[in-house]
């Protein structure tokens, strides 16, 4: 969540590997998806 959004990061999002790093971070901070 940067408010810089890179398209390097738009490119990424399209890759199973951003899928997996994004079930890395929700996995990394369990404070945020918490109720």
């Amino acid at each position: 969540m940067q408010p810089a959004p890179n398209p390097l990061s738009m490119f990424t999002v399209a890759t199973p590997e951003a899928q997996l790093f994004n079930i890395v971070s929700k996995a990394a901070t369990p404070l945020n998806d918490a109720p």
